[in-house]
């Protein structure tokens, strides 16, 4: 290969390259997902005695549903389920009928589950 036929080929590469990467970038603006979503404060403490609040903020209405779950997934207590509007909301959970031990809080929204470990001392 000639080093003319060389050079036309890597420069045809890197022109497909560039024109692929502006195709790419202009098909991604068109199609863009402005889907935003909750967000769950982190917890103060790391061992809870009583009764302790959630905070978490809501980008749309949406269902939640609370839910306290053991180590090993089984449902313990379902703290809140209902429809919430957009905006900052803060929910309570009782850890006073909980043995001491590790668990987790599980939220559910419309399009997102978050799990939050926390300890019972």
């Amino acid at each position: 290969m000639s080093p003319l036929e060389k050079y036309l080929l890597v420069s045809s590469f890197f022109i497909f390259l560039f024109v692929f990467y502006r195709w790419l970038k202009k098909y991604l603006q068109r199609n863009e997902i402005q889907e935003s979503f909750p967000f769950v404060f982190p917890f103060e403490g790391k061992v809870f005695n009583g009764r302790e609040t959630l905070r978490f903020e809501l980008p749309q209405k949406s269902e939640v549903r609370i839910e306290i779950l053991d180590e090993s997934d089984a449902l313990i207590s379902e703290e809140y389920s209902g429809e919430l509007e957009r905006g900052t909301h803060i929910q309570g959970f009782d850890c006073t009928v909980l043995d001491p031990g590790n668990y987790q809080l599980r939220i559910t929204f419309s399009n997102q589950v978050i799990t939050r470990p926390f300890s019972v001392g």
